[in-house]
């Protein structure tokens, strides 16, 4: 008797394929669509590879893909020959007979496959391929792809929709992100990290998180800015104590309260005979007034836009693409501070009257780092367009309401100070200066993340606002959780820009099946840029870990490579996540279709996000 216990058990295990790992309503999804696209190939030789090579580039359930060519040789495709033909003469103007012979000669293969001598049949049709010829091949190729990304475009809402309506109906009836109560994340408990050997910088654990060991410098002294209320009184003691050179470059300078001390700042310093010089966004301040430009040039500030929207027409798109993302600000070449935050109201604390976002600067003390970021200055600075003084009738002194002092500023940022400097900061520290060029060394600060990802042992915490990674990031990340390393992300809950959280919340389940925890912070937008590896490694920065900033924007940022720093940079991180939702697998996936179709729309725009 024929036993079908083998055949049974071979039946379950693919379908826990497609419910397991990778099987989230949107992936399986995905991965009938690029099934669909393998069938309008013209062969099975060529339909399995098809749609598996879609599957993976798609980002689709590999077993429903496979699934799919499988079922579809149960019945007769010859319809879909036909559609092959219509559209290769469509899309190549050399179409003959010759060409529809050929397409007949496969599918009378397909029609003669025999699962009683597959061997044969499978002899039989890679024949009639190699019989084609080039052009012939070509065309045919190219009428099946066209034929197969339009059934596969078609094919992806209504299975998504499908998938989703007759997914668990009780996770279904929940919201998406839509807490009734607080909501507390599980604690997440980090892997007891050894003692690293002492000075660590010496040590030969610097090779494997960081590489060469030349391109670092000694760091004075670093202290961790957390928020507007802790960023934005230094940089303005950083300004008010400027007494020969000051550089800022930002990628947002707003004329909002905040803007206003800035300017005052800024002005003060020109009056006094500091070389003050400014780089800000044309993208990011275009809604700077004219007024206030005008008032900064007049006060001897030497104002520059980084290419203006107005100089779009000479540089075309790319032109356009292309941003400047840093925040730096450099006194006396002495005193540095970088990080995540813009110059706007949104930035600053509540208690201040600004918006409350959550983000992390640093100050730095030392010749080395300053003499670092002021050459990263002076590149943009010269790529950059200078506004002009207004003409000599027009009175700013007397239009321009920056000109007047806010009352109580030198109050309010020394008691702001006074707070800030009774905490510890880390001295005499390893650091390194990470930068993108706009033609060089675009990939050095991705080069720098991954290279750490792979050397964690314990674990990794990563805080970054657009999270949207790459390919390469995400295999390290997931080859780390297989190491047994803890990984952890902080997201943004709250987003100013609609469009790329969509963009990121479709790889979230991706990340979730691989094992990443996913943490939501939901008390207002989290802007913050930074990552620490195993209480050793830590960067500070303005880069996104996405295609923005790996492709387009110019970022930088400063790598430590220093156990007291990690710590304090770690415990940080670890109070947000006690602040935070955590994405679960089963409520990500409880979301509706419509916002699963969009998501994946919006993740295919991701180059530009």
């Amino acid at each position: 008797m024929w036993d079908s216990a083998p055949l049974f058990n071979t039946a379950i295990s693919l379908l826990k394929g497609l419910f397991e790992r990778g099987g989230s309503p949107e992936r399986v999804s995905r991965g009938i669509a690029a099934g669909v696209l393998g069938v309008c190939f013209p062969s099975h030789v060529l339909r399995f590879p098809a749609a598996l090579l879609a599957a993976l580039f798609f980002r689709g359930n590999r077993v429903a893909a496979v699934l799919i060519p499988a079922v579809a040789i149960l019945f007769d495709l010859q319809f879909i020959a036909r559609i092959d033909i219509a559209l290769t003469r469509l899309v190549w103007f050399d179409a003959s007979e010759h060409m529809r012979l050929a397409l007949a000669a496969l599918n009378y293969a397909d029609f003669a496959w025999s699962w009683l001598h597959p061997l044969r049949s499978l002899l039989q049709q890679i024949s009639e391929l190699c019989a084609l010829s080039g052009s012939v091949a070509l065309a045919l190729g190219c009428g099946s792809l066209v034929l197969g990304l339009v059934a596969g475009a078609l094919t992806y809402p209504v299975s998504l929709i499908s998938i989703s309506f007759f997914y668990d109906a009780k996770l279904r009836a929940q919201r998406y992100l839509e807490w009734s109560r607080a909501h507390q994340a599980e604690p997440f408990k980090l892997t007891a990290v050894p003692d690293w050997p002492e000075p660590l910088a010496t040590s030969d654990v610097i090779w494997k998180y960081c590489g060469a060991k030349r391109e670092f410098h000694t760091c004075e002294s670093v202290l961790l800015l957390i928020d507007g209320g802790e960023a934005f009184p230094e940089m303005l003691a950083a300004i008010a104590s400027a007494r020969k050179t000051l550089v800022l470059e930002t990628y947002i300078l707003r004329d909002d309260k905040f803007g206003t001390l800035f300017a005052e700042a800024l002005k003060s310093a020109a009056r006094r005979g500091v070389k003050t010089r400014v780089i800000c966004d044309g993208v990011g301040s275009m809604n700077l007034p004219d007024s206030y430009k005008a008032g900064l040039v007049e006060a001897g500030v030497e104002l520059r836009v980084f290419h203006p929207i107005s100089s779009v027409w000479q540089g075309g798109f790319g032109f356009l693409q292309r941003r400047d993302h840093r925040k730096i600000i450099v006194a006396d070449a002495h005193v540095s501070l970088i990080g995540g935050l813009n110059i706007a109201d949104e930035y600053a604390a509540v208690a201040d009257g600004g918006g409350g976002w959550r983000d992390t600067h640093i100050r730095l003390d030392g010749v080395e780092a300053a003499r670092a970021f002021t050459g990263i200055f002076e590149e943009t600075w010269r790529k950059a367009e200078p506004v002009l003084a207004a003409p000599k009738s027009v009175d700013s002194e007397s239009a321009h309401p920056y000109d007047l002092p806010p009352p109580a500023q030198e109050d309010w940022t020394q008691s702001k100070l006074e707070a800030l400097h009774a905490r510890q900061t880390s001295e005499n520290l390893p650091m390194r200066i990470l930068s993108n060029r706009e033609l060089l060394m675009r990939m050095r600060i991705k080069r720098a993340y991954l290279k750490a990802i792979r050397a964690a042992q314990f674990y990794i915490l990563i805080e970054n606002a657009f999270f949207i990674p790459d390919r390469d990031v995400l295999r390290a990340l997931y080859g780390a959780v297989r190491r047994g390393v803890k990984v952890a992300v902080v997201v943004a809950m709250q987003h100013d820009v609609r469009v790329a959280a969509m963009a990121a919340r479709a790889l979230y389940d991706e990340l979730l099946a691989h094992g990443v925890r996913l943490f939501e912070y939901p008390i207002s937008m989290i802007h913050s840029k930074v990552a620490v590896i195993d209480d050793c490694w830590s960067i500070v920065s303005s880069y996104n870990l996405n295609h923005r900033s790996l492709i387009h924007d110019l970022e930088v940022g400063a790598l430590f490579f220093d156990d007291r720093f990690a710590r304090a940079l770690r415990d940080q991180i670890l109070t947000d996540i006690t602040k935070c939702n955590e994405l679960t697998k089963d409520l990500h996936r409880a979301r509706p279709w419509n916002v699963m179709l969009m998501e994946s729309c919006c993740y295919q725009f991701r180059y530009w996000l």
